[in-house]
């Protein structure tokens, strides 16, 4: 079964935020698990830095929309010693 990706963050009051990204092809047609994390497409609007995003939440078929797994990431900075292996390509 074909399925995309939807990423949306939680805010303080437990809203959720729609980040506006997309996979529509997941790579090796994985579902992120809770705990994964990926690098941002996008920097931080303040720091100018792309961050990580980790995994908090997934839920499946959200609105009735079959293939779709919606996840809820929460955004942190990518640790300094890991900068150069994640940030900076080869």
């Amino acid at each position: 079964m074909e399925f995309g990706l939807r990423f949306y963050e939680r805010t303080a009051e437990g809203m959720l935020v729609d980040l506006e990204h997309d996979l529509q092809e997941v790579p090796g047609g994985a579902v992120l698990q809770i705990g994964d994390k990926m690098l941002s497409p996008y920097p931080d609007q303040v720091s100018g830095e792309r961050c990580l995003w980790v995994v908090k939440e997934r839920i499946f078929n959200p609105r009735d929309n079959i293939g779709t797994v919606l996840v809820v990431v929460e955004e942190v900075p990518v640790p300094r010693r890991d900068r150069e292996a994640i940030l900076h390509r080869p």
